[in-house]
């Protein structure tokens, strides 16, 4: 099974994608210092956030750092 995702690669997605990853960066903080109660739904857990930041900075590499692809000659 593969997926796909469709990105742009434009400075401007490039920088958006950084951004969503600092608000949800954000968003863990703040939950985690202000202890404030997370609704019955689970897509607000601290592990959902950092699955989703983690995420997002995969894709903001793939958009952002050549160096993340291998070359034909350096695949095993």
């Amino acid at each position: 099974m593969s997926h796909s995702i469709i990105v742009g690669s434009t400075l401007e997605d490039a920088a958006n994608v950084y951004t969503t990853i600092e608000v949800l960066k954000f968003t863990k903080e703040l939950l985690e210092e202000l202890n404030i109660p997370l609704p019955n739904n689970d897509t607000f857990s601290s592990d959902n956030l950092d699955s989703l930041i983690s995420w997002y900075t995969g894709i903001h590499t793939i958009l952002t750092d050549p160096s993340a692809f291998f070359t034909n000659s350096e695949q095993l």
